[in-house]
């Protein structure tokens, strides 16, 4: 297996934790389609150089899988620091550690996937050097896969990037006490890649968009027909014919309004209910959940391979700010337009 370089633009990165160490996901879109890169690396932090042995002691006693590496760094107060490396699990109890005995240290909370991002000045476009593997499981998931590849800053990367992007809405039952959450329909549409495959050879004349609109509905024989509209029976089929779609059609990035805290959520909720997996990522993983512990109504989603955009929070961190932020008011203010159906 020869090595060659691949330029991606970053989706998504994740970390998981080994035995002895940790390892980063990162996902990139490239015109050879999707891209993942694997990277086993320990976690670091730093102490003062004086405090070594101490922490040493500590961390054996604590069973903490401890290594410490000189580096030519100080502290703001000019004192030698020391390396420690450990997995990303076990950081904060170095930390916690350290604290009770008046130990500082320091870039223990850095998330590893930013650090190993920002140690090389990479912001969104990136070269991949390794060997690569094309991927093409039992379930039809197709990408190129690379172990301990190198990355470096590519501007091309990100002049080329070309993403795949699908809205996506959900239709429910208003919430009434002792019902149960009723799911009635699911759309989508946006632009995907025709053919799913990957090119090693970069081919991009190969990956054509083409503009997709679908809706699932519970319905029966007699319901009507519609444009784009296909009906099921039950909730259970209405997921999964969902998920497969989403498997097919293979988006960079799904978008959606209030998309995360609501119609992710409520998919979620009814997923746990009817004991089946909430697969939407790439390889065919699941949605993981990171809860705000301040903000009990906010959740933030990870869906590897593919970046969650949801609306009303893009418009937030853009600062824009409206009386509501109700689908309706917001595209009248924006856009003139107003939504066909109301209620």
């Amino acid at each position: 297996m020869s090595t060659t370089s691949q330029h991606g633009f970053l989706l998504t990165s994740r970390w998981y934790e080994t035995e002895h160490t940790t390892e980063l996901e990162f996902w990139f879109t490239s015109p050879s389609g999707p891209l993942r890169v694997c990277i086993e690396q320990p976690s670091v932090c730093f102490i003062p150089l004086e405090e070594q042995e101490k922490a040493m002691k500590l961390a054996g006693a604590e069973g903490l899988g401890l290594t410490c590496r000189s580096v030519e760094l100080t502290s703001f107060s000019l004192k030698p620091l020391i390396a420690c490396y450990l997995r990303q699990e076990d950081i904060y109890r170095f930390h916690y550690l350290l604290k009770d005995w008046d130990i500082n240290v320091w870039e223990y909370d850095l998330r590893p996937t930013d650090r190993y991002l920002m140690e090389r000045f990479i912001r969104g476009g990136a070269e991949i050097q390794g060997e690569w593997l094309q991927e093409e499981r039992q379930q039809g998931v197709k990408f190129l896969s690379c172990q301990q590849g190198r990355m470096k800053p590519s501007k091309e990367a990100i002049e080329q990037a070309d993403l795949s992007i699908l809205s996506v809405d959900i239709e429910t039952s208003f919430p009434k006490q002792g019902l149960p959450d009723r799911l009635f329909s699911i759309a989508l549409e946006g632009d995907v890649f025709i053919e799913g495959g990957v090119f090693i050879e970069g081919d991009i004349g190969l990956r054509q968009k083409q503009r997709i609109k679908k809706i699932w509905m519970i319905g029966s024989d007699n319901s009507p027909e519609a444009d784009n509209c296909q009906y099921v029976e039950t909730e259970h089929q209405l997921l999964d014919v969902f998920f497969s779609a989403i498997k097919e059609l293979d988006p960079d990035v799904i978008i959606g309004w209030n998309f995360i805290q609501f119609d992710m959520d409520f998919i979620q909720r009814k997923c746990d209910e009817l004991n089946i997996p909430f697969i939407l990522g790439r390889n065919q993983q699941e949605v993981s959940w990171r809860h705000d512990q301040s903000r009990i109504t906010r959740s933030y989603v990870h869906v590897p391979g593919r970046c969650i955009i949801d609306g009303i929070e893009m418009l937030r961190q853009a600062q824009y700010h409206f009386e509501s932020f109700a689908l309706d008011n917001v595209a009248e203010e924006l856009l003139g337009r107003k939504k066909l159906l109301s209620g």
